[in-house]
């Protein structure tokens, strides 16, 4: 990995929308777990040789989902300092998948709960990025928009406007009875450069706000904070139906 320093201004927020009793999502900014019924917008500066950025969606319908959420955030945070190219993050993400279904067995009431992740690695050298089950990540640049994360769920649900009809997805960290194997997406691009904003969120906005109102937000956002905000506001406004969560970044030096 690129050992030059990078330096990110990053905005984060995680709310339990308009209808859900409780908030199951956790964020993860460098080794800060966030998890709460609503937090943010919160600014922070991650400053180093490569910075981590996550959210996990623990699956709703399933029993002790924000366990499932945070169990698998500190399994992948545990792993940052040594997880540096695409491989050592696919074994981080099984070693994750293998947490929750330690923590199942320790705790009989918590059987099949289950979380989405998708999380992303900066550093002088580029983007790793992964994820397993339909929380997204995004890169903009004046080119526009495009998503770089592959969402785990039936043929058919997978266009580019809101997914309002199904929330099933096909595979997850957890999320079933007996121990289930996992084949989580990675991948790698270049650096962002000045201008390019990262975008990760759960679904909870993009069952809301299509990927072209998501493209009108940041365009017209002067900062990450007003951009983490906007898209907010516009999955409130369309019904918040879910937890929603939120980290946009973008680069302030390398």
């Amino acid at each position: 990995m690129d050992k030059r320093k990078l330096s990110l201004d990053v905005a984060a927020l995680t709310h339990l929308g308009k209808t859900r009793p409780s908030n199951e999502d956790a964020v993860a900014i460098g080794k800060e777990l966030i998890a709460a019924d609503i937090f943010g917008p919160k600014r922070f500066t991650l400053s180093g040789s490569h910075c981590v950025l996550m959210i996990a969606d623990g699956m709703g319908g399933h029993s002790h989902g924000a366990l499932a959420s945070k169990t698998a955030l500190e399994s992948l945070i545990r792993s940052s300092d040594t997880a540096t190219d695409e491989m050592k993050w696919e074994n981080a993400l099984h070693a994750a998948n293998d947490a929750i279904y330690e923590c199942m067995a320790q705790t009989r009431a918590a059987r099949g709960m289950g979380t989405t992740i998708v999380g992303s690695v900066l550093s002088g050298a580029g983007v790793v990025h992964f994820n397993v089950g339909d929380s997204r990540l995004y890169r903009h640049s004046s080119s526009g928009l495009v998503r770089l994360s592959h969402d785990d769920v039936p043929i058919g649900s997978n266009g580019p406007g809101p997914r309002r009809s199904s929330h099933l997805i096909t595979q997850s960290l957890g999320g079933r009875i007996a121990k289930t194997r996992i084949r989580p997406h990675l991948g790698s691009t270049g650096p962002l450069t000045i201008g390019e904003t990262l975008l990760l969120c759960s679904d909870g906005l993009t069952d809301m706000v299509g990927e072209d109102e998501v493209a009108s937000v940041i365009d017209a956002a002067k900062g990450v904070e007003e951009c983490a905000c906007g898209l907010l506001g516009l999955a409130l406004s369309n019904g918040g139906r879910d937890n929603i969560s939120i980290v946009v970044a973008r680069i302030l030096s390398v």
